[in-house]
């Protein structure tokens, strides 16, 4: 997973739409980066994982919350072999996550991402550093706990919580899908969320329909061979066709609405894609 594939800000090269991965939780995949394995468990956006950062659970709380506050964020219990750890309230406070991990001395950062209405209370983003991936390479490796009743789009049973071994050493990070605030652009998405049926409507088709769903269109993507990049509806010649199935959630209310260009690309957008080749 990682960015959608079709949230491409301006300068993004992108394959053929049609055939790109899409929606919310590809198939769980890795990458390192400075000595931490990375992996996306939904499809979130990268500019919003950069501006949440990271919350380190070392160190306590100078006064600790009840055992019931902390119960009403996360329930965390002890097994023979491991803890598990059920989300109970996507929305408490990061605090709280905090306090329950460190009374059972678990190093595991977290943080809240914004995410549309069937990935909220998912983990949606997981990093570990490299003691952590050294407990995973002995067996002692944490694993995630699934909702039957939940799928993402590769349809895979959606993560709502953590097996954590007993053995378990170093530090992990997890991000937990939350409702958006109006307005607030989605950094995960689930394509059950989008607007489905508009394959091979005009722009303007798609516009009038996606209204009759209460829904505005809050990004468009608009794709070349080999390249796509988002355009404002000025831009856009009314005309041209919805590329796939439908458009992808974007923020509450509104979707991210992907375009097959039917004219070549403008000048800048041109030059954009040279730049972006030459590297």
């Amino acid at each position: 997973m990682g960015t959608r594939p079709t949230d491409l800000p301006v300068g993004e090269p992108a394959g053929d739409h049609d055939d790109a991965p899409r929606g919310s939780a590809r198939s769980s995949s890795g990458r390192r980066r400075a000595g931490r394995r990375v992996v996306v468990i939904g499809a979130v956006a990268a500019t919003a994982i950069a501006a949440v950062g990271v919350i380190a659970l070392t160190g306590r709380l100078g006064s600790s919350p009840d055992p019931v506050r902390l119960a009403a964020a996360i329930q965390i219990k002890r097994e023979t072999t491991y803890y598990e750890a059920r989300i109970v309230d996507p929305h408490a406070a990061v605090k709280l996550f905090k306090a329950a991990f460190a009374k059972y001395g678990l190093h595991i950062g977290v943080t809240l991402l914004p995410a549309s209405p069937h990935l909220v209370g998912t983990v949606v983003f997981q990093t570990e550093d490299e003691r952590a991936q050294q407990s995973e390479s002995e067996g002692a490796g944490i694993k995630m706990i699934h909702d039957p009743a939940c799928h993402t789009a590769s349809g895979a049973e959606c993560p709502i919580g953590l097996r954590i071994p007993l053995r378990f050493k170093g530090h992990a990070d997890i991000s937990i899908g939350r409702n958006a605030e109006p307005g607030e652009p989605y950094a995960t998405t689930s394509p059950k969320d989008g607007a489905h049926g508009l394959e091979g409507m005009t722009v303007a088709e798609a516009e009038v329909a996606l209204a009759r769903k209460y829904l505005r269109v809050g990004m468009y993507n608009v794709y070349w061979p080999q390249w796509g990049t988002s355009l404002p509806r000025t831009r856009i010649p009314s005309r041209w066709k919805v590329t796939g199935d439908g458009a992808d959630p974007y923020s509450p209310g509104t979707v991210l609405l992907p375009i097959k260009a039917q004219g070549p690309m403008p000048p800048d957008v041109a030059d954009q894609a040279r730049r972006n080749w030459s590297r």
